[in-house]
């Protein structure tokens, strides 16, 4: 971390009396934070994890709706063929 009198350095006015970090000091913050974040792979793991439960909730998901439309032209096919038993005249 830079010390307050380097922050001081860095820090530039803007002409509104408004003090502001000069451009230089941001694109290097920024160009840090991104190198650090494409080295780390702390978390990597959670993250495959959270994508593998994704990935596997939507094919049940999938698994389901299809197995739900296949029992459901079962049973409207056994309604139409109940349906179409001629009824007695009963005793």
């Amino acid at each position: 971390m830079a010390s307050a009198e380097a922050l001081n350095e860095l820090v530039a006015s803007n002409g509104t009396g408004i003090r502001q970090p000069s451009v230089s000091f941001g694109r290097s913050h920024m160009k840090s934070l991104l190198v650090r974040f494409t080295r780390e792979d702390q978390g990597q793991d959670l993250i495959e994890y959270a994508l593998l439960a994704g990935f596997i909730s939507l094919v049940a998901v999938l698994a389901i709706t299809n197995v739900g439309t296949g029992v459901n032209a079962v049973y409207t096919n056994i309604d139409s063929q109940v349906a179409a038993i001629p009824k007695g005249s009963g005793s």
